[in-house]
């Protein structure tokens, strides 16, 4: 490794000199993103028993390669990562003077380890454990030698509304008290919620820390929205403490049950947004009404994608349609925007949405009409290992459940319900006959309390997340089924197919009461 970054520094800095641009100084050293691949041998294990945390294994590695950086290159340093499994304070061994630890803090959505509530400032009271981990590696390590990396999005099927700008600017000021020096702020997504304004406070609130939080969202929202300022001004209030209220992280919260999301948070936030378009039409308005449009896109995906939540209230009923030409048009629009600097959004977005708004508008099938449904297409994301193109399927594409195994097809085949955060499972549906007709027919795999925890499992496949078809206690009891078919002579009698199982729809619905 040594040898391959030397040639690394050699080459930047032939480079540099051709180009006049300044070499780089800082080379990163890092472990495999979202990875438990690492060496157990007894020496690195010795090493992080020691130390409490392999963290010290990650430093003693990364310690032996700055020595020998800095006896031919003192001016580079080798940035390291404290992260998932190197994320805790080694108890003795500390970093060489050329070597920077970055610090980012996943939360509990990418394993059980994580301790962050990334939606939340880490002065909240749900980051605790994130703000000791954070306090401790800055009390270990000098300011110049700690960087800190941060989320400022949540991994969620669909985008909805929520606010990063708190968060950004009150971790900002935590950084800056423990006399961190340089913060990467990560927020994929062209869609999110003030995306723009997010960036502006960062880069303002980074240069100027002593700068008032509330002048500075002011001027923005002065400048960005125009006349529309004072509608989008009480959306943005709204949102920002809706977002940081609560006192349970939101990895602990299934998308559905999320308690702001409600009938009449959407109901006032589209009015705020009719009023601010009404504030900016004209054509010298025309940039205003844009950026307020822009601003509808994640409340009108999580209107739409959520919408059995509320199609029966009245302030919705029959207003689905009008809903999805509205998210449309602005999301169109929101991926033209970002064409000069996000080409593949351009390239290949307009077929991703051209997809997406088919799904959202596929009918519902007859069997779960009036049931307040929630339908998934299974075909549409399915890995390109398990997706198969057939005619037959709702969407025309279908997932095997296949695992790749010589067991795969063998009867009785079993699914279930688990929730992933309790443990516990629903009564599974095994299949012990299987349908004759090589078509698709609907199976109830279970009923019970869905949380947003719950997938749905079998040997064969990867589990289907079904949280988004959740609701709050106490009224989450749902009926789950499923879209098969079933293929070859290991299922049906005779067939001349190939032994296949493909499911194309996933269905979450409100129980039928019965009658005493």
């Amino acid at each position: 490794m040594f040898d391959q970054l030397v040639e690394y520094i050699k080459e930047d800095r032939k480079e540099a000199a051709v180009t006049g641009i300044p070499a780089p100084t800082l080379y990163a050293i890092s472990q495999n993103d979202t990875s438990s691949k690492y060496c157990r041998c007894p020496e690195c294990t010795a090493i992080a028993k020691r130390e409490g945390s392999y963290s010290g294994t990650m430093i003693d590695f990364v310690n032996a390669i700055a020595d020998r950086v800095a006896a031919v290159y003192p001016d580079v340093k080798l940035v390291a990562e404290a992260y998932q499994f190197t994320k805790y304070v080694p108890e003795t061994i500390r970093p060489r003077k050329n070597v920077v630890i970055r610090l980012p803090l996943l939360d509990r959505e990418y394993g059980a380890e994580e301790i962050a509530d990334v939606l939340r400032p880490i002065t909240s009271p749900t980051n605790q454990a994130a703000r000791e981990v954070t306090e401790n590696w800055a009390a270990a390590v000098p300011g110049a030698q700690f960087f800190g990396w941060d989320y400022c999005q949540f991994r969620a099927p669909f985008r909805y509304p929520y606010d990063g700008t708190r968060k950004i600017m009150k971790n900002l000021s935590f950084w800056h008290r423990l006399g961190m020096k340089r913060v990467f702020i990560e927020q994929a997504g062209i869609d999110l919620s003030f995306r723009p304004m997010r960036d502006w406070l960062f880069f303002q609130k980074s240069v100027h820390p002593e700068r008032d939080d509330d002048t500075l969202v002011g001027e923005f929202l002065n400048a960005y929205f125009g006349p529309a300022t004072a509608p989008m001004r009480k959306y943005y209030e709204l949102l920002a403490t809706s977002t940081e209220a609560g006192d349970k992280k939101y990895y602990e919260t299934q998308l559905g049950a999320i308690p702001y999301l409600t009938s009449e948070f959407f109901t006032q936030v589209t009015a705020w947004l009719d009023e601010a378009e009404s504030l900016a039409q004209g054509e010298g308005n025309a940039k205003f009404l844009r950026h307020v449009q822009l601003e509808r896109v994640p409340v009108d995906s999580a209107l739409a994608y959520l919408w059995q939540r509320y199609s029966s209230d009245p302030a919705w009923v029959g207003k689905k349609e009008e809903v999805l030409r509205r998210y449309e048009k602005n999301k169109r629009m929101l991926i033209n925007t970002w064409a000069t600097t996000v080409n593949t959004w351009v390239n290949s977005g307009a077929n991703a949405i051209d997809g997406e708004l088919a799904a959202l508008r596929i009918k519902t099938p007859e069997k779960f009409v009036g049931r307040n449904a929630s339908l998934r297409l299974l075909g549409r994301d399915a890995p390109a290992t398990s997706l198969v193109v057939d005619k037959a399927a709702a969407d025309g594409r279908a997932r095997a459940l296949v695992s790749g195994k010589a067991e795969d097809h063998k009867l009785p085949l079993l699914m279930r319900i688990h929730d992933e955060a309790t443990g516990e499972s629903w009564d599974p549906l095994i299949f012990e006959k299987i349908p004759q007709d090589e078509t698709y027919h609907w199976h109830q795999v279970g009923s019970g309390p869905l949380s947003g925890n719950c997938v749905l499992w079998s040997k064969v496949f990867t589990p289907i997340r079904l949280g988004w078809g959740a609701e709050p206690p106490p009224s989450n009891e749902r009926e789950i089924w499923i879209s098969l078919k079933f293929t070859g002579p290991t299922y049906v009698k005779g067939s001349t197919q190939p032994d296949q199982v493909l499911t194309d729809q996933v269905v979450v619905v409100v129980p039928v009461v019965k009658k005493p």
